[in-house]
């Protein structure tokens, strides 16, 4: 017994002289930055940290760590960090002014051919142009006027916002909620789908209600949607009853009293989201369903159902015409030849809008905005926005106008320079 008694005693002093030696480095780590995002053109500035440790895994003070930038636009604030008591390495790091990623290598000389990489993103910063106090519906951009409208989905209004600075210019009050807002191709007239049945026809410079038409005659529902001028008083509608139903596509006349339509497609019945685009040389429009299904209607002396085309597995959610008419670029990054809707290529996923001045197309994502000249990406700017979602892009002269929505209730409008 006394002999086990000192043998245990003896490893255990052993053990002691052990600890007590320094540890010697084994591995430098990542830890952690404060931001994956940077603002550009700002003094604030994000930590980067690495870690020196030993085989054990405890951490090795005294540890000169180098950081280097090895790619992007940002400066290290320190360039050679001691790690302290944990192990721990510091070092400030500040973006500059171009926007893209950022790479920064960490290295130390005691453990030659170990290192560790920082991945971030420099973004440019994004302005509240106006927070409204309800859910936006839909955002139309005037730009002859430098305006915005918006309908507001739970409120009986039209809001009519500088584009500027975000101030509210006026409210017009509506007897029921609005779907969507329409300016036509001359930007004479604006028209407003309205949750009974109607659509309201304003003049654009004045925003005095020229026309009420009734149009549930022809969608089958009261809940108009949206609306596109197709004509001198004629007008493309469609109704959105969502699960609750099914609606038709209307082309309507209000140039003659009675007013005067068509119900098309009758066996063809949209319900969910139902937007319209116009080609823009006036001979046809598409319909989408939100989901997966995409409707061709032909204009001319016989309007008419031309085709549809469904998409298995595929999520239209939203679409925007290429300026040219040739191409429809889905939410889901592909781009389908408008005449016989076949995928022709895929571009990021994201909600796209066309800039009528440059033909370019934009698709804005949860963290960026990306244009596209056809196939071909031109640039991509990284906004700093509060919430991990999609966000609508409205575009003019290189400013885009961002609807935020956090918690799936679109109230923010930021304004975002697009570089």
């Amino acid at each position: 017994m006394k002999l086990r008694l000192y043998m245990l005693a003896l490893v255990v002093l052993v053990g002691c002289d052990t600890a007590s030696d320094p540890p010697t480095p084994s591995r430098l780590e990542p830890i952690s930055s404060d931001y994956q995002s940077l603002i550009v053109e700002t003094l604030r500035q994000t930590s980067l940290t690495a870690r020196v440790v030993s085989e054990l895994g405890a951490g090795v003070e005294g540890v000169a760590v180098s950081f280097q930038v090895t790619s992007g636009d940002a400066e290290m604030l320190q360039e050679t960090v001691m790690t302290d008591l944990d192990g721990h390495a510091v070092a400030l790091l500040r973006a500059g002014s171009d926007v893209g990623e950022i790479t920064v290598r960490a290295t130390t000389s005691v453990l030659p051919g170990a290192d560790v990489t920082f991945l971030l993103t420099a973004r440019v910063p994004s302005d509240i142009l106006v927070k409204l106090r309800a859910e936006i519906g839909s955002l139309e951009l005037d730009r002859e006027r430098g305006l915005l409208y918006a309908t507001l989905t739970h409120v009986n209004e039209l809001v009519v916002i500088s584009a500027e600075d975000g101030t509210v210019v006026r409210r017009i009050s509506l007897p029921n909620p609005a779907g969507r807002v329409h300016l036509n191709a001359t930007g004479e007239r604006l028209y407003v789908g309205v949750r009974d049945g109607t659509v309201r026809v304003f003049d654009a410079e004045t925003l005095v209600q020229l026309h009420s038409v009734s149009v549930q005659s022809w969608t089958g529902d009261e809940r108009t949607y949206d609306v596109v001028e197709v004509a001198q008083d004629r007008i493309a509608v469609t109704a959105n009853p969502r699960s609750e139903g099914s609606s038709y596509v209307g082309l309507v006349d209000f140039s003659t009293t009675p007013v005067t339509g068509v119900r098309l497609a009758p066996l063809e019945m949209i319900r969910f989201n139902p937007k319209l685009q116009l080609s823009p040389d006036r001979t046809r429009f598409y319909v989408s369903d939100y989901l997966t299904a995409m409707f061709v209607f032909t204009l001319g002396d016989t309007p008419a159902f031309s085709r549809k085309i469904r998409h298995p597995g595929l999520w239209i959610r939203d679409y925007s015409l290429s300026t040219d008419g040739s191409r429809l670029h889905y939410w889901g990054g592909q781009v389908l030849d408008s005449k016989t809707l076949e995928v022709v290529g895929m571009i990021d996923e994201g909600i796209p809008a066309v800039d009528p001045a440059s033909d370019l197309v934009y698709v804005a994502g949860s963290s960026g905005v990306s244009s596209y000249r056809g196939l071909e990406k031109q640039g991509r700017t990284e906004i700093s926005l509060p919430t991990p979602q999609d966000h609508q892009v409205w575009v003019e002269r290189g400013a885009a106008y961002v609807l935020a929505c956090p918690l799936r209730s679109c109230t923010t409008i930021f304004s975002v320079s697009i570089k």
